[in-house]
């Protein structure tokens, strides 16, 4: 039996989960995966659509982002691709302006899908992306000011084009939590101007499942400042709800929110306090591996290693959650009031040989009181 399904209308859904952490879905027919019968696809750029270079640059670069992911699978992509349409053979990612297909959305990927008793598999997908751009006001790069995660106006095309990506895998919706597959504009590595798109442990986890473990070694240990605060209910309709990361008191009480500048909240915080600050951990990798986080002080939200060191900390990470914790750092007595930035390094020192080190690094603002202000 041959089915056409787009990605928010598919049905036989299975939900593969020990808690509430391992919450990837993929399509399924009686029980049994649906998936690609080989571990490389092709998937061609409409030349009018990706006419620009910001354009052609934003597939370009997501596309060599998802093949960061520690399963086998791969796409080919290409540009040049004169006429685009379905079940024509080919797998292909355009913009349109028809809402028949759309229905006002920021983009969409339709698959064709084989079911029969003996083997399930895809056929064929398409991924179709808002052309109307009084609907979507889309930007094409990384750049975080611009962005309505951070306050901007505009939607990341990045972001869009790596979440249709995972359905063009072979995955549904992530409800449960943090992963590209569920709330994409808040799915980001972010340091100084730059919000890096991401494939994600979530997403990686589910491809690993329906494909298998790469042989190559590919090891990514991933920090963001985004975290999983509400779940959906329904994968084929819903998504995982995202918000930044917050900074506590000792006792876990949330502390307040102060100044914003440039689109970035700064928690109130007193000379020499201990707080406690969250971040969101992910293994992007192939294997449980232990790493060592850095957490510095910055003047500004660039976060190096040659900031202030305010202390160190060894998790072991599976590739299974995406894990988000609290550590108590202390603000010293020292310094001068004003706005800065608390920041965490994953594999602050070097010890992993990593696939990719742009997305070792996040922050969160804070902004330390005057002693008057204290009282």
């Amino acid at each position: 039996m041959i089915k056409r399904a787009p990605s928010l209308l598919l049905t036989a859904v299975l939900l593969l989960m020990a808690t509430p952490s391992h919450a990837y879905y993929y399509r399924t027919c009686d029980g049994h995966k649906i998936d690609w019968q080989s571990n490389t696809k092709g998937m061609r750029g409409h030349s009018i659509s990706f006419e620009q270079d910001a354009m052609h640059d934003a597939l370009d670069v997501e596309v060599i982002r998802i093949n960061f992911n520690p399963s086998k699978f791969r796409f080919n992509h290409s540009f040049g691709d004169t006429s685009v349409g379905f079940e024509n053979g080919h797998n292909e990612i355009w913009f349109t302006t028809s809402q028949d297909y759309l229905d006002d959305r920021p983009g969409v990927t339709r698959t064709l899908y084989k079911c029969t008793t003996f083997k399930s598999e895809i056929l064929e997908t398409d991924i179709l992306l808002q052309g109307d751009f009084s609907k979507v006001d889309w930007t094409f790069s990384d750049d975080r000011p611009s962005l309505s995660a951070y306050g901007g106006d505009n939607r990341a095309l990045r972001a869009t084009i790596m979440h249709e990506l995972g359905h063009a895998v072979g995955l549904l919706h992530t409800i449960e939590t943090y992963g590209v597959m569920g709330n994409s504009k808040r799915h980001s590595n972010t340091n100084g101007s730059k919000a890096r798109v991401y494939f994600g442990e979530d997403a990686s986890s589910g491809a690993v499942k329906l494909y298998g473990t790469s042989s190559s070694d590919i090891e990514d240990m991933g920090v963001s400042h985004w975290k999983f605060v509400q779940a959906g209910q329904d994968p084929k309709t819903d998504y995982s709800l995202h918000d930044r990361t917050k900074i506590f008191t000792l006792a876990d009480d949330e502390i307040e929110e102060g100044q914003t500048k440039n689109g970035e909240f700064h928690f109130e915080v007193e000379k020499g306090q201990s707080i406690q600050v969250e971040f969101t951990y992910e293994n992007n990798g192939k294997s449980e591996l232990g790493v060592d986080v850095g957490f510095y002080l910055s003047g500004n939200n660039s976060i190096t290693t040659g900031d202030l060191l305010l202390r160190t900390r060894h998790l072991t990470l599976t590739r299974n959650a995406a894990h988000t914790s609290k550590t108590t750092v202390e603000i010293p007595a020292w310094i001068p009031s004003g706005l800065y930035f608390v920041g965490a390094v994953t594999d602050y020192n070097n010890q992993i040989q990593e696939t990719t080190f742009n997305n070792n690094t996040a922050y969160i603002g804070i902004k330390v009181l005057k002693d008057d202000d204290m009282f």
